[in-house]
């Protein structure tokens, strides 16, 4: 199980390690010690870094899937001659008023009145 982690796991580990150096910084900040964030704000910022970093490396990490190697783009693609919303396959289905109408007008367009 872990196994299919990794990525996400490894990218997690260096955004987070790299992130530790500004959580540093941001603590020592200011000189004066009573100006300081205390531990309070930290944690909340350290929390904030972890869901950051957290979600680069998910999202990172899902591109470097083994299953994305690039095979599958030498396949040629699954066609079907079937439109997805007309259970009929594709039939063109004509209405009394297009039977009606002389073949030789111009095509309706969306804001066409009548």
């Amino acid at each position: 199980m872990l196994k299919n982690y990794l990525p996400h796991l490894t990218f997690f580990t260096v955004f987070f390690v790299a992130a530790i150096p500004v959580l540093y910084y941001i603590q020592r900040k200011n000189p004066h010690p009573r100006f300081r964030p205390g531990f309070g704000e930290m944690s909340l910022i350290t929390l904030l870094a972890v869901f950051i970093c957290g979600g680069m490396a998910f999202g990172l990490g899902s591109l470097f899937k083994p299953e994305n190697d690039g095979s599958s783009l030498n396949r040629k693609p699954d066609f079907d001659n079937q439109s997805a919303g007309d259970p009929e396959g594709g039939k063109e289905k004509r209405s009394d008023r297009d039977r009606n109408r002389n073949s030789g007008d111009a095509p309706r367009r969306l804001n066409d009145k009548n």
